[in-house]
């Protein structure tokens, strides 16, 4: 089977290519939820056949809070102002975190609730094939004056593959920063051992100390918000049998948390057990690892899920 499925949540609006609030897709390889809202992906499901008995069997790669994507819809269908959706994969772009100058400025920037202009579909062998664009415009410019271009490709098959590029289509250069603010789905928290960091740098957010990852694996057992920089780009998230990996080109820095117990009884959009559920580890360039893109220039990167 092979489909992509464009819906309008809000009854008087038509859905179509250009204009849907959530697209469906299903191929040989797996099936995905997008949204429009931040070109966003929310759930990524691989679909794994074994060569013996020709069962398929389903690998959930993104985690997405229930109540964070019902609060989303229930907004659409009542015309409300819509938050970011937490959950799956959303683009923090053009500063990670609360704004350094401007504290009424909306945390991890603005691209996350933007419509994104769906510019491309296209099927392969490889699976389905997205292109998302959004560029400055009225909106935009009241939270940062600059001109730009993001172009999202998206590859939904055997693995997730996203593209982004950033291009300062203006005559001025600018900085800025971007994080793929990634969730992914564990079995229990307190199992879980990620690879990939060992001897980085990070920032503990929760002290404001910077230190050295010692050991081979970061492991939890509490609230956790670090910042690790000059990274290699490569993870592997082991939870008991599972693991998944991720491959990036061009990410400097990595973000790993987990809010753990006291932290989730304050987020609104989360269940209380939810932080047993879940663990970011984003892959970014951010901080000291910020861009520099200079006028009518741009830059690219990758992340490879699997």
């Amino acid at each position: 089977m092979s489909a992509i499925t464009f819906k309008a949540v809000n009854p008087s609006t038509v859905a179509s290519q250009q204009n849907f609030d959530v697209m469906e897709i299903e191929n040989e390889f797996c099936r995905a939820v997008i949204t429009r809202q931040g070109a966003q992906i929310l759930s990524f499901e691989r679909k794994i056949k074994s060569a013996e008995t020709d069962v398929v069997d389903v690998k959930s790669l993104l985690w997405c809070s229930e109540l964070s994507l019902q609060q989303f819809l229930d907004d659409l269908k009542s015309d409300r102002k819509t938050k970011a959706i937490r959950g799956g994969i959303p683009l923090c772009f053009p500063w990670f975190g609360g704004h350094l100058t401007d504290a009424k400025l909306p945390s991890h920037g603005f691209a996350r609730t933007q419509l994104w202009d769906l510019t491309s579909v296209d099927q392969s062998a490889q699976g389905h094939q997205l292109v998302f664009t959004l560029q400055n415009d009225a909106i935009t410019d009241l939270f940062w004056h600059h001109q730009f271009r993001l172009t999202l490709s998206m590859t939904c098959g055997e693995h997730l593959h996203l593209v982004l590029g950033i291009e300062n289509v203006g005559d001025t250069d600018f900085d800025c920063e971007f994080a793929w603010h990634s969730y992914f789905p564990l079995n229990a928290i307190e199992s879980v051992k990620i690879d990939g960091l060992q001897g980085k740098k990070f920032l503990d957010q929760l002290t404001n100390e910077t230190y050295v990852q010692e050991h081979a694996q970061i492991q939890f057992d509490q609230e956790t918000d670090r910042i690790y920089q000059d990274v290699a780009g490569n993870y592997q998230i082991h939870d008991g049998l599972q693991q998944i990996d991720i491959q990036t080109k061009n990410c400097k820095s990595a973000i790993v948390w987990n809010p753990w117990i006291k932290k989730t009884q304050r987020l609104e959009d989360v269940d209380a057990q939810a932080w047993q559920k879940f663990v970011c580890l984003e892959c970014a360039n951010v901080r000291e690892n910020r861009l520099h893109i200079k006028a009518g220039q741009s830059d690219q990167f990758s992340m490879v899920i699997f």
